[in-house]
């Protein structure tokens, strides 16, 4: 009797660590993963706005490819990024912010060198911030799959930043 209680007893322990574990149904996010859902999802659209601009505007090769990563790389978080927020009923944004409008905007007035260093400056920004919105979450966020995210796509987009400081480098030489 006693070791049917006890196997009763460490099942249903089991039982409950797992659904805890799985249970990620909005009851286990905090503010710090409800605003990464949202910034990181208004980051991965900036950069595919932009980069579709930069893959067909930019002059140099290298600005034409960096956009078209952008929209491949970026385009796949934000497909993944939308399936983790639709799991916890968190609606993210589906176009750009004011900010990144108003970027797009200033480069479609700008042409050649112009808009290649004003679009890679951007970049740059925009990575950094982007990886300081990543590392507070896997510091401070909750949710196990919403850290999971941030974790699998950091390293992406410290790439994209090592890439985009490479490409203004090239930018600024004589």
């Amino acid at each position: 009797m006693k070791k049917l209680l006890m196997i009763s007893l460490v099942t249903t322990v089991f039982f409950a660590a797992c659904k805890k574990d799985d249970d990620d149904n909005g009851r286990n996010l905090n503010g710090t993963d409800r605003e990464f859902l949202i910034n990181g999802s208004h980051s991965n659209i900036d950069e595919v706005d932009a980069g579709s601009l930069a893959s067909t505007k930019g002059s140099h090769p290298g600005v034409r490819m960096f956009g078209s990563m952008m929209v491949d790389d970026h385009g796949t978080a934000q497909t993944e990024m939308k399936m983790v927020a639709d799991s916890f009923g968190v609606a993210v944004p589906d176009e750009p912010d004011s900010a990144h409008k108003a970027m797009k905007t200033k480069l479609m007035l700008l042409d050649g060198m112009a808009f290649d260093t004003t679009y890679i400056r951007a970049q740059i920004m925009d990575h950094q911030s982007t990886i300081a919105l990543m590392q507070n979450e896997i510091s401070h966020g909750q949710a196990v799959r919403v850290k999971q995210y941030a974790g699998k796509y950091l390293p992406k987009v410290q790439m994209h930043l090592m890439m985009a400081d490479s490409l203004m480098q090239v930018l600024q030489q004589p």
